[in-house]
């Protein structure tokens, strides 16, 4: 089966995103990352397709997931505990 492609808009000083790029790492998972602090454009592309700024936000495929709920990212990559 063929991943989902997974983008993770983040910024530099958000420990959050931190733990998300573990995270993905961790389970193998390739990703985009985006810094939202560095592509001002990024950010307003973020808003108009969440109607929010927060980081970090994981998109895999079409849908995504703002924060780092590792429940949600699990279900949506297809991982089992």
């Amino acid at each position: 089966m063929q991943q989902k492609k997974v983008v993770l808009y983040s910024s530099p000083m958000c420990t959050f995103c931190y733990f998300v790029k573990i995270f993905l790492k961790k389970n193998g998972i390739k990703f985009e990352e985006i810094d939202i602090k560095e592509n001002e454009k990024a950010a307003e592309e973020l808003f108009k397709k969440t109607g929010s700024k927060s980081v970090p936000t994981i998109f895999v495929g079409d849908k995504f997931v703002i924060g780092y709920d590792q429940k949600k990212l699990k279900e949506l990559l297809g991982l089992n505990d």
